[in-house]
């Protein structure tokens, strides 16, 4: 999957913003609901259908416990105007599933070769809450909204066995979080690029769930510039 910028939502104002006259057919889905949502509200998950073509998801201001809002949106359409409303649904969660079950975020990285720490994070603004550890080697990072934002590992290239060349260079990675009652479980996939080949590394790591964080499951992705 093809990395998500969310550059296009920051600091984006109502001029910036045109809503199409079908957004609004549904009942309770209304212009100033659209504008809060995109400009103020906090973001649960994007997937890029196709060049320019994304849904953004929001949670409902009335029905967030039964219902995602869906905005399908078109960027970058002019000069003026970014972003393009072109419909707008409610989404129900089916009962026994968790919020943001198959939606994607991107990270971006840092790599600090003296201490040999591997620091992902959310490509997007967040305010940090705690950490949770995931083994000697993992630390998860989650949001003041109870959500995985970051990931830290300790002694990467010894963890990966890679050198740490491998991991200042750009790699490809998927990760996925499940949050049970009692559980937090992390696993992904790393792909290096060794001598122009792929090498791929898996991982998988759980930790008791002490921090009561909600039942959730979210994916994250970064890939080769």
């Amino acid at each position: 999957m093809e990395p998500i910028s969310l550059s296009f939502l920051e600091g984006i104002t109502k001029e910036q913003i045109d809503i199409l006259p079908h957004a609004t057919e549904r009942d309770e889905i209304h212009k100033e609901l659209l504008y809060n949502c995109i400009i103020e509200d906090d973001l649960v998950g994007i997937l890029k259908q196709r060049k320019n073509r994304y849904r953004i998801y929001y949670k409902h201001p009335t029905k967030g416990e039964s219902h995602d809002l869906v905005i399908v949106i078109d960027v970058k359409i002019s000069s003026t105007i970014i972003i393009k409303v072109v419909t707008a649904y409610l989404k129900q969660l089916k009962e026994g599933c968790v919020k943001m079950k198959a939606k994607y975020f991107e990270l971006v990285k840092k790599y600090d070769a003296q201490s040999d720490i591997l620091y992902m994070h959310k490509d997007m603004e967040y305010k940090y809450r705690e950490s949770v550890e995931m083994g000697d080697k993992f630390i998860l990072d989650f949001d003041s909204n109870h959500k995985p934002v970051a990931l830290e590992i300790l002694d990467a290239s010894t963890f990966f066995n890679v050198n740490k060349l491998s991991l200042k260079r750009n790699f490809e990675m998927k990760m996925h979080v499940q949050i049970e009652k009692d559980r937090i479980y992390l696993k992904g996939l790393f792909k290096f690029f060794v001598h122009n080949k792929k090498c791929p590394s898996a991982f998988a790591q759980d930790t008791a769930n002490d921090i009561d964080a909600p039942l959730l499951a979210t994916s994250f992705e970064m890939a080769t510039a």
